[in-house]
């Protein structure tokens, strides 16, 4: 098994919403980001939710969803299903 196929481990401390992608993270503005491991679908509910892209800070663990408003509902899944995502004690944040 090469160093490639491993899955990768995810976690979300804290879960916020921006009206666009920001080149740093909004909570502790390092850099160490990825788009889109973890897809973020939010919407009045589950079942009609949409794909939003979103960004992971690795250091402080700050999800950022890429959304004009707060929906009631948000769902997450991950872009490579071999991969996990561990959801801390969550905090949203606007």
């Amino acid at each position: 098994m090469s160093i490639t196929d491993m899955a990768t481990q995810y976690f979300v401390n804290n879960i916020a919403y921006v009206k666009e992608e920001p080149e740093s993270c909004i909570n502790c503005g390092r850099n160490d980001l990825v788009k889109n491991h973890v897809i973020a679908k939010t919407g009045k509910t589950s079942e009609t939710a949409t794909s939003k892209d979103s960004i992971l800070c690795l250091a402080c663990e700050t999800l950022m969803v890429v959304a004009d408003e707060r929906k009631l509902a948000l769902r997450l899944q991950l872009a490579n299903p071999e991969d996990k995502v561990t959801l801390r004690s969550v905090q949203k944040k606007r």
